[in-house]
């Protein structure tokens, strides 16, 4: 039987502390179920040694793509797209590690084998160097088992941007408008398109939360941003349907966070009132400052 060929693309801004190792992986990967065409990493005008790793990797099937403009996430992600015609395209983030050699097989056996078009991994955290990288695993957690459980895990909140697969029919088809909600905005493109969505529980990716205040309240701002986007894509019926959760499990996870870490939920509460308020106030970008306690995995 012919295996399905699969391009993994990454864009990268300034990911020199993690590139290398992610790209170790993926290399390392098991083959034995598909046919690699290539790796593409398009860096997004880095301006540190990203390209310079990146092209240390002598391995043929590795492109770099060294771009001297910044468009952030959605245009590097719509190049990578423009470069490929492979059967599956395989987005990551480049501030990600993957567990096992087998990451990239589970990520697209739904689309090889159950007709999916949009799959999305897991998220995991790596243990955390602070407070607030702490506050932050502890969320992600409760979350994860809000997320996991509503609609059997097809949900937008399971479609993470960090990990992704993409059936070529499917990504053919649309173009990435805005790197704010990009990862929403691949989700809510596929089921309105009559597409099929699949998260995948068992391959995992590995993220570090954002170590300061600083950090999160930037991530924080896209997250709260992210609605007023998708609203004039998809409508605002559509978009509250789809981030619409079931009270009940909200309620007991709440619950659950302030009894058990009264202090880092106090504190986790009043960083998202804020970034909420704020977020009212600041303009979205397609480019943003780097978050950079969440770069260094290892």
């Amino acid at each position: 039987m012919k295996k399905h060929t699969v391009t993994i693309g990454i864009p990268a801004y300034n990911e020199e502390q993690n590139i290398g190792h992610l790209l170790d992986c993926l290399i390392n990967q098991d083959k034995a179920n598909f046919q690699l065409d290539k790796i593409i990493v398009s860096s997004d005008n880095s301006n540190d040694d990203t390209v310079k790793i990146s092209k240390k990797y002598k391995h043929g099937k590795v492109k770099v793509i060294d771009n001297k403009v910044r468009l952030g996430q959605a245009g590097r992600q719509n190049q990578i797209i423009s470069q490929t015609s492979s059967d599956i395209l395989v987005l990551l983030n480049s501030d990600i590690l993957i567990e096992g050699d087998d990451f990239i097989w589970k990520l697209i056996q739904p689309i090889v084998e159950n007709g999916a078009d949009l799959t999305s991994s897991n998220l995991k955290a790596m243990p955390p160097k602070s407070f607030v990288g702490k506050m932050l695993n502890i969320t992600l957690d409760l979350r994860n088992s809000i997320y996991e459980k509503h609609k059997s895990g097809q949900n937008i909140y399971t479609c993470h941007g960090a990990a992704r697969s993409f059936s070529r029919k499917f990504y053919k088809k649309f173009v990435f408008e805005s790197s704010t909600a990009e990862d929403a905005f691949s989700y809510l493109f596929c089921i309105s398109s009559g597409h099929k969505y699949q998260y995948v529980s068992s391959a995992v990716a590995y993220i570090r939360w954002p170590e300061t205040l600083k950090d999160h309240y930037n991530q924080s701002l896209r997250f709260f941003q992210s609605k007023e986007i998708l609203y004039k894509s998809f409508g605002i019926n559509a978009i509250s349907d789809e981030y619409r959760l079931p009270k009940s499990q909200i309620l007991s996870a709440i619950i659950r966070f302030f009894l058990s870490h009264p202090i880092e939920a106090v504190a986790y509460t009043s960083i998202f009132l804020y970034s909420a308020i704020s977020s009212l106030f600041v303009k979205p970008v397609n480019t943003w400052k780097v978050s950079g306690s969440s770069k260094k995995l290892i």
